[in-house]
């Protein structure tokens, strides 16, 4: 097929291993992409593993989206064809400050970044945007130069957590959206002002529309338990074990509580769920305690319009779109003191903030939330009134839109 024009409002947008639970956000921006006209082209590095594909919608995203590995025969010539336009010399060097990782990272990203270039010219691509400052922003960052292109970052969390290859992966960035202002802080500590280009704080939203209650919230009522959510991977950064302490804590004080856990428990989650397993037979409240595994973007919606609280005892947080959902459908909401989470949470007025790893200060949070029906429900009006006035999800993409096609 031969290579359309540009389109005046066609845009790649490269995620990695799409589409994840973890991606519903990235899903909403590029619908309301759509909808602000953006002829948006899904690319992904490969797909994901089957225990982590997102539920409900993975099928149709997936469907839409094209995969730049593995490749197959057909691919061969794009590769041929687009290498050799490679910056190999400033790319290299750059690798070379890095190490062998960077390096290696360099080689694995070369045939990838190749085929992109050419599927963007073939569709008359305008410009490139990658989500993630990891593999899929070197990637973008090299099919950019081989196509000629310009492209973007959506930087959404600490940088050493991105691989190597930074600095060549915001040398030639046109612009880039930043998720907090902490984030953006630490990129300019990081690597210099001048080597990163535009960079804009533009917070990750959510669908106040989809996540909302059919009900209105009732706080606890004396005689009924109190029903706490939390929804996160298994993993030991998102604190899951302090939480289980607090709960342990206010069962210990003659609380009635129940907890459910919503996240992913295979793969290298399998041995942090099992240490959490333990610990609630440990602390005897292994039948208050129920993991629910991985769930759905529905049943999500389902579990935050039965709980009277929600709780992320992370104990480092980027962002947290999780606690935005939860503000949404107007459940009370207890998020750390840490990372991007006092950017979504104004302590003791939309939510309540806690010191991590303090499970103490934690349980005092849970019960005030539990004995405090007024409290609750202020805090549970005020939350979703603060995601539908400052997170809302099209704020993103028409930033995306204003930056990528202002030329």
């Amino acid at each position: 097929m031969a290579n359309q024009p540009l389109d005046a409002h066609s845009i790649a947008v490269l995620a990695p291993e799409y589409p994840m639970p973890t991606h519903t956000f990235i899903r909403r921006e590029i619908a309301c992409l759509r909808e602000l006209g953006g002829n948006v082209h899904v690319f992904s590095t490969r797909a994901p593993a089957l225990e982590n594909l997102a539920r409900g919608w993975a099928k149709e995203a997936q469907s839409q989206t094209t995969y730049l590995v593995p490749f197959d025969t057909g691919n061969v010539l794009d590769i041929l064809t687009y290498l050799p336009r490679a910056p190999f010399i400033s790319l290299f060097l750059s690798a070379a400050k890095e190490g062998k990782d960077a390096f290696k990272d360099a080689l694995l990203c070369l045939p990838a970044a190749a085929r992109l270039a050419a599927e963007c010219r073939r569709r008359g691509v305008r410009h490139i945007h990658a989500h993630m400052a990891s593999r899929s922003a070197l990637v973008a960052a090299l099919a950019a130069h081989m196509a000629k292109l310009p492209y973007s970052i959506t930087h959404h969390g600490a940088l050493r957590d991105f691989g190597p290859n930074q600095r060549f992966k915001w040398s030639k960035v046109a612009f880039a959206m930043i998720i907090t202002q902490q984030l953006r802080n630490e990129l300019a500590d990081a690597l210099a002002p001048k080597a990163i280009g535009l960079t804009v704080v533009q917070p990750m939203g959510v669908d106040s529309g989809w996540f909302q209650r059919w009900t209105p919230y009732e706080p606890r009522k004396p005689e009924e338990p109190l029903r706490v959510f939390s929804c996160g991977r298994i993993s030991r950064v998102k604190g899951h074990d302090i939480l289980i302490e607090a709960v342990a804590q206010r069962v210990a004080a003659g609380d009635n509580i129940q907890l459910e856990i919503a996240g992913g428990t295979g793969g290298a989650q399998v041995a942090e769920a099992k240490a959490l397993s333990e610990l609630t037979r440990a602390r005897g409240i292994e039948e208050r305690v129920i993991f629910l595994g991985a769930i759905s973007e529905t049943e999500v919606r389902e579990k935050l319009n039965a709980a009277h609280v929600f709780v992320l005892a992370s104990r480092y947080e980027a962002f947290g779109v999780a606690y935005l959902e939860a503000m949404s459908c107007g459940v009370p909401t207890i998020g750390t003191n840490v990372g991007g989470v006092p950017e979504i949470i104004v302590d003791g007025e939309c939510g309540f903030l806690v010191p991590p790893e303090d499970p103490i200060a934690l349980a005092q949070a849970l019960e005030r939330l539990g004995s405090e029906p007024g409290t609750a429900e202020a805090i549970s009006r005020a939350g979703r009134a603060r995601v539908v006035e400052k997170f809302p999800i099209a704020a993103s993409a028409r930033k995306l839109m204003q930056y990528a096609f202002r030329r």
